[in-house]
Formats: structure tokens, C-alpha cells, sequence
């Protein structure tokens, strides 16, 4: 498994595809224009590439990244901004997540902020992971490692982008057990 990333991201769906052929080509060691023009999207609204491994991409600000594994999986990134941190999550994130985020704002405004994109990272990776809309009020807790969704086991972890520590990012994996994760970084998709 593995993150290719950028933190000089523009261009809008164009440069994301650009970047999505550098990292497949990287990730294969040929050139990978004519499989990202094949890509398609599944019924749940995911995209993938026939006969090519499992992908999922993000991005947020200028940073943009995209996960390649040989299992289903998920990435999410976020940047802390400002927004009605209470409403979204009692609005989108399941009862006990929406609950730690308010004891955990309660205590500390940065605290409480980090908890939120720290979960809404791990909601999105796993809503990628299964396809889907993060709209989904069925969406189970994020708060452990191990969870299960739509009878599904997937497996979620924080991680940490080189050189971009400032941003909240979350994994996920279908199965119960994770591959080693490697990073690499890319040009800028301009």
C-alpha cells in the first residue's frame, strides 16, 4: 500500500488526473495515460480501473494525495478550517463520535477542532472504502480501529503525509489487517 501526495496541488479535475497518471506509472513503471482515461466510476459512485489494483484519492487546499493497495480502500484528507464544528457532526457523524467531539471542544477549542477533521478524515476514508455518500447517517462509529459497515470488516488508521503534519489523514482498509505503508512524493499537477 501505498500514498503518493503532493503539496503543490491545482488545476482541478485536470490536474488530478495528471497527478493519478504519475502515481499509477509510478506505482507500475509504465506509462499510465490510457488506463486513468479507462477509469469509471462503480455504482456507489466509486471510481476504479479494470485489471488495475484499488485506488482512492483526496485532496484538500493544495495538498493531494491518492492511495493505491491491493485491498478496497479509502484515504481522506483534511485541512482544519473554521465551521460549525457541533452542527456537522450532530447532523452527519454517528451519536458517539458527534459526542466526543463535543466533551472534546468543551475542553479545549484546538483540542476539540482536532477531533473533529481527526474523525472526519476516518468517516470519509471508510466511506471511500465502501462506496458511498458521506451524507450516509448510517455510517458506524469511526472511534476505533476496527469497524464493520455494510457487513464488511475494514481496518482504519490515522497517518501522518511527510511534510504535511498540519493536515488530518485517515487510511482504510477492507479485511482485518493492514499492509505496510509507504509514501512517495509527486510533482505538482499544474
Amino acid at each position: 500500500m501505498i500514498i503518493y501526495y503532493t503539496r503543490e496541488f491545482s488545476g482541478g479535475q485536470s490536474g488530478s488526473h495528471r497527478l493519478l497518471e504519475s502515481a499509477i506509472g509510478a506505482y507500475t513503471g509504465n506509462k499510465a495515460g490510457a488506463l486513468v482515461r479507462a477509469m469509471r466510476t462503480g455504482e456507489k459512485g466509486k471510481p476504479y480501473i479494470d485489471s488495475f489494483d484499488f485506488f482512492s484519492i483526496s485532496h484538500t487546499g493544495s495538498a493531494w494525495a491518492v492511495l493505491i493497495s491491493e485491498a478496497e480502500c479509502g484515504l481522506d484528507i483534511q485541512e482544519t478550517r473554521k465551521c460549525n464544528m457541533l452542527s456537522v457532526a450532530g447532523r452527519f457523524y454517528h451519536p458517539d463520535d458527534a459526542a466526543s467531539v463535543e466533551a472534546a471542544l468543551r475542553e479545549d477549542e484546538v483540542q476539540g477542532a482536532d477531533m473533529f477533521f481527526r474523525l472526519w478524515a476516518r468517516r470519509e476514508a471508510l466511506v471511500k472504502a465502501a462506496g458511498g455518500s458521506a451524507a450516509d447517517s448510517s455510517v458506524p462509529s469511526v472511534l476505533t480501529d476496527a469497524v464493520r459497515m455494510d457487513g464488511i470488516d475494514y481496518i482504519i488508521r490515522d497517518v501522518s503525509i511527510p511534510g504535511m503534519s498540519e493536515l488530518h489523514a485517515a487510511v482504510c482498509l477492507s479485511g482485518t489487517e493492514t499492509e505496510p505503508l509507504r509514501f512517495e512524493e509527486l510533482g505538482s499537477g499544474r
